[in-house]
């Protein structure tokens, strides 16, 4: 194919985008979210209305309108990232891609009605590269009405708003990769019906089927993570009849099985629903947003880095293996680690026997250890705090470390099969006593244990994915396998137009 071909393909794609009037259409509507971002401003106080013809004050609308309490300079972020989900999942990721479907189903058909196709298959152009172009031609309607969008938000919100996030860029690469699946199948029964309106219904259909067995396969996992299938089976008692017994494991026969082919459609299929969790991933990536510190084996989460402290080399990426390490300038320290709860003897010594570690008994074998090494003046001492609504116990002690006093601090606590440990050491000179106990306070505040068992399924399903999970959950995977499902269709596409008879 040489340059003189490429450019009649091209132009033929720019005729095809900007002469659809449903294109011109979206374009117009376009300008009703990017003008909002223009014209309605969220500071850090309040919401300005044209530019300061109108002002609220944020305290006053949440209070209209029931809304929960919240920092006041949280909220215009809060507000901004509200309007950038409907604006983006909703009307971009689903609105969008029904009348972007709706719009370009046609593109196929109508190169294969016998006029048409006189013409263009007698050109010196191959039929598959005739069918990628009208392919491709949809991912640019696509992609120059995202990129208006997204970008228009942006501006809108960074000039108004002064918020700027380059994560919500990702936005408009998300809506082209969600479009191109759907679009790959379109063109397949495009070109084995030659029919527009068989390839919008089935396009809808598939749109509609995969993102609903996504879903329910989603809930699946979910309700197996909180153990609620092992626990119905359970539930089977031993004074059941034999016929009782039959028929549920013949109930359990038709509930595998029903399991089994949600699986393979799960696979199957393109995993349309995995786009908007994308986004977010890279969004999170490219913004520094999200926790600081996630484990999913023991299930904890800490939301930030301590104040005034940073974290040591790669401490936070081995966790747990290595204990996670913040450091201060001025000497402090922070070390966090968790392990399996170790198995210690326990009970009458007539009866003793491995029992797991409890955090008291751990806290108050400490307490015994470190009496010779404080200040007589200032006996260290054991308290309790609760940690995610979990009692922990804490060893508070003053020690003289290198020639500087040092106030010192180890918290242990216990959560199912984990066993955690929290080391604090703040030179004392550095905060006032007050100071201290507000401080670790904010810390612990961000600290999350169990947190998986009151998730959601989608907001468990996006903690479980990313780009090193296991193959279930894997961003690779989920990308590659929806890609493998278009090529799938692009090439019956193929298979069908390189054999009919015009």
């Amino acid at each position: 194919m040489n340059v003189t071909i490429l450019k009649a393909l091209l132009e033929d794609a720019r005729q095809q985008v900007l002469d659809n009037m449903v294109f011109r259409l979206m374009v117009v509507l376009l300008i009703v979210p990017i003008s909002f971002t223009f014209l309605v401003g969220f500071g850090e106080e309040r919401i300005t209305i044209l530019f300061g013809m109108w002002e609220i004050d944020y305290q006053t609308f949440l209070e209209t309108f029931g809304g929960p309490p919240m920092e006041i300079g949280e909220v215009g972020h809060f507000f901004i990232q509200g309007v950038q989900e409907v604006f983006i999942n909703f009307f971009g990721g689903t609105v969008g891609i029904i009348f972007c479907v709706a719009a370009t189903a046609f593109f196929v058909p109508r190169m294969m009605e016998k006029g048409s196709a006189d013409t263009l298959f007698s050109k010196p152009v191959s039929r598959a590269t005739l069918l990628l172009a009208r392919y491709f031609t949809g991912i640019l309607f696509v992609a120059i009405l995202a990129a208006v969008l997204v970008l228009g938000m942006f501006l809108g919100f960074w000039v108004t708003s002064g918020y700027s996030d380059p994560g919500f860029l990702w936005g408009a690469l998300t809506l082209v990769y969600l479009y191109s699946l759907i679009h790959a199948f379109s063109i397949m029964v495009a070109t084995w019906t030659r029919s527009s309106v068989a390839a919008i219904l089935l396009s809808l259909m598939l749109f509609v089927i995969s993102g609903g067995i996504h879903r329910t396969w989603m809930g699946m996992q979910w309700a197996s993570n909180q153990e609620l299938l092992t626990s119905l089976r359970k539930v089977e008692s031993a004074d059941v009849s034999e016929a009782e017994r039959e028929e549920q494991e013949e109930a359990h026969g038709v509930v595998q099985v029903l399991m089994t082919t949600l699986e393979i459609l799960h696979y199957t299929l393109p995993k349309t629903t995995d786009a908007d969790v994308i986004t977010a991933m890279l969004r999170r990536t490219l913004s520094g947003l999200g926790p600081v510190l996630e484990d999913h084996d023991y299930d904890v989460v800490v939301e930030d880095h301590p104040t005034g402290f940073a974290p040591e080399g790669a401490s936070l990426d081995a966790f747990p293996e290595q204990t996670a390490l913040w450091r201060a300038d001025d000497g402090g320290a922070v070390r966090f680690r968790v392990e399996e709860r170790p198995q210690v003897e326990s009970g009458p010594s007539i009866r003793r026997r491995l029992r797991p570690l409890q955090a008291r008994a751990a806290a108050q074998d400490f307490l015994d250890s470190v009496d010779s090494r404080t200040d007589p003046d200032l006996p260290a001492r054991r308290e309790t705090v609760r940690i995610s609504g979990v009692q922990a116990h804490t060893v508070r002690w003053q020690e003289d470390l290198d020639g500087v006093w040092t106030d010192r601090e180890a918290v242990f606590l216990t959560f199912a099969e984990g066993y955690y440990r929290l080391e604090i050491d703040l030179p004392a000179a550095t905060l006032s006593e007050e100071e201290r106990d507000e401080w670790r306070e904010a810390f612990l505040e961000g600290i999350t244990l169990g947190s998986e068992q009151f998730m959601d399924p989608s907001t468990w399903y996006r903690r479980q994915f990313d780009w090193g999970s296991p193959l279930a959950f894997n961003a690779f995977f989920s990308i590659g396998s929806s890609l493998a499902f278009a090529s799938l269709m692009l090439a019956l596409a193929w298979l069908r137009i390189r054999t009919v008879d015009f």
